[in-house]
């Protein structure tokens, strides 16, 4: 008994920490000895950039309620056919991320992630069928242990929040949704629902718009302009969440709660000034690639849907918050006054067909 609870304990330590291994894996080449100490420091803001960024997008794509307005159980509709519902919705996340990448915003945009961040969107729809309409256990009691099979595909287009972020991704995702309570008059509608989800690449920042030329291990000389620091990662996300919601009249209200966990495969680089650079021609500008990493991280979220039904056709909205993470070893705030244990503020707005 014994030796499995130090097994269990160990095994629950190792899970803890396994995101912040992760997290100074990523930034342990920013400690290179051959980089001056403001490169140093420039690299280290890049990667607490990488590390921030990843939660904040992998949120902007799973949301709070997957679907949207409602936390109970499709059933079965006419005692044959399932019951299906269909939602678009806009997602908004306001990105935060370290002053060495958001300055290169300028105007109003740099003022604005100083207060709240990038504003980043996405476009959603979300479906669900029910395949088991679960055990009823007094007349108005019902959909205990109901199945809902739901499905997402969510597009970025982050270059409407900022040209710094390059091109556009679209992220496709499936789950189940396991009923503990169906809404009726005089329950509420109660569920858990796992999700998997998958984004492509997502590029933000360019260091070297000019040409490169090899300048030894991990770097280069650039001839052309660019930003500080550039960030690449794609993302896998398994989301849990867990929502309670009840309909008066029409109105509705959702509550919930939700764990992720987000995966990437990150690489990135830093763009420097190196005044000991032998005269060659190509400048004293160096890019510094270091090899590519493996990220994963977890965060806590809360959320709250507000809804109004007209007969199959619900409107909804959300608003929610997402609990920040510490900060990687050698990240210093600076200036810009970053704090990566802040949260994150995120919401949705969309319509609901249930069928």
């Amino acid at each position: 008994m014994d030796m499995k609870r130090i097994t269990l304990a160990t095994l629950a330590l190792g899970l803890a920490a396994a995101p912040a291994v992760a997290q100074e894996s990523l930034a342990a080449p920013c400690g290179n000895p051959g980089l001056p100490q403001t490169a140093q420091e420039t690299c280290y803001a890049v990667a607490q950039a990488a590390v921030s960024a990843q939660p904040q997008l992998g949120i902007l794509i799973a949301s709070g309620n997957p679907t949207l307005g409602t936390a109970s159980t499709g059933g079965i509709h006419l005692g044959i056919l399932p019951r299906a519902s269909l939602s678009v919705r806009v997602n908004g996340v306001f990105v935060r991320l370290p002053e060495i990448i958001a300055s290169q915003a300028g105007g109003s945009t740099k003022a604005l992630n100083d207060r709240l961040g990038v504003p980043a969107p996405a476009l959603g729809a979300n479906a669900s069928i029910g395949v088991f309409p679960g055990v009823s256990v007094a007349p108005t009691i019902g959909g205990v242990g109901a199945i809902d099979l739901v499905g997402s595909a969510t597009w970025l287009p982050l270059r409407i929040g900022s040209k710094r972020f390059g091109g556009s991704s679209t992220s496709y995702g499936g789950g189940v949704r396991v009923g503990l309570l169906r809404e009726s008059f005089t329950t509420p509608g109660i569920s858990i629902t796992e999700t998997y989800r998958k984004l492509g690449t997502v590029d933000f920042g360019s260091v070297c718009t000019g040409g490169e030329s090899p300048a030894g291990p991990s770097t280069s000389f650039c001839t052309g302009g660019g930003n500080p620091g550039e960030i690449h990662f794609d993302l896998t996300n398994w989301s849990t969440r867990a929502a309670i919601s009840k309909r008066l009249l029409g109105l509705g209200l959702t509550g919930g709660i939700g764990y992720d966990r987000f995966s990437s495969d990150v690489s990135y680089a830093v763009r420097y000034d190196d005044p000991t650079a032998p005269a060659t021609g190509n400048g004293s500008t160096r890019i510094y690639r270091p090899a590519g990493s493996k990220l994963t991280s977890s965060r806590l979220s809360a959320f709250a849907d507000g809804s109004l039904t007209i007969l199959v056709g619900t409107l909804a909205a959300e608003a929610g918050w997402m609990r920040g993470g510490d900060p990687i070893a050698g990240y210093q705030q600076g200036s810009g006054g970053f704090d990566p244990k802040k949260g994150t503020f995120f919401g949705s707005v969309g319509f609901r067909l249930s069928l």
